[in-house]
């Protein structure tokens, strides 16, 4: 979303390739729900810490509640509009949003920043429904037997060569973010600001730990 909306602002005609449905949430919803305790009167380092407090089987469940009421309520122009133009929307896995989404894929959705407005303005036109068959000597080719007249195309992927990282292990804690992904001196860190003070104070410790001498390398390996 964000590289096709950079080209859009730019004024190059751009088509954003679909692959599958996306978890589409404004800004303004996703600001919304930590509120309770996000607030200006209450300690941040406290609120970090209630925030990050439930296990992530009932946060889960809460965000199952909230998910479709957001949908359906604050988010349904943005989603509606979507739908119109035929850009394919979901409720995230388990119906659970952005949370599911961002624990178990570490993807899947767009947080929206102005690109849904140029999605449905038309501004960043969109194709999905046929898999990606080969390149062509003007652009690519799909599956359904269509093909995109492309200058240039872009491919938003690429990752080293590790273990599992992403999903969460039988503990029900991330697999490889905040803690060894399998592959040494890489560490993935991910989430919002929220998220970063907390955890990266755990993610510090096993690094100083490691090189310190006081752990193993193979004591913190997944």
């Amino acid at each position: 979303h964000d590289i096709a909306q950079d080209f859009c602002t730019h004024g190059v005609d751009i088509t954003m390739y679909q692959r599958s449905s996306t978890f589409v949430i404004s800004t303004e919803s996703v600001a919304a729900m930590p509120g309770a305790v996000y607030k200006d009167d209450f300690p941040t380092e406290l609120a970090d810490t209630y925030n990050t407090s439930l296990p992530w089987a009932v946060v889960r469940r809460l965000h199952q509640r909230m998910v479709p009421m957001v949908a359906e309520t604050a988010d349904t122009e943005i989603l509606d509009g979507l739908a119109k133009v035929g850009f394919k929307t979901n409720l995230g896995i388990h119906g659970a949003g952005i949370i599911s989404l961002f624990l178990e894929r570490g993807g899947g959705y767009y947080i929206d920043t102005g690109a849904s407005k140029s999605i449905i303005d038309g501004g960043i036109k969109t194709k999905n429904g046929s898999a990606i068959e080969s390149y062509t000597e003007n652009g690519l080719r799909f599956a359904g037997g269509t093909e995109l007249q492309a200058d240039i195309i872009v491919f938003a992927t690429g990752r080293v060569k590790i273990t599992r990282v992403r999903g969460l292990n039988e503990e029900g804690q991330s697999a490889g973010v905040w803690r060894y992904c399998g592959h040494d001196g890489v560490w993935f860190a991910n989430g919002n600001l929220a998220l970063s003070r907390f955890h990266s104070l755990h993610l510090a410790l096993q690094i100083k730990a490691i090189e310190e001498g006081i752990v193993n390398q193979a004591d913190v390996v997944i």
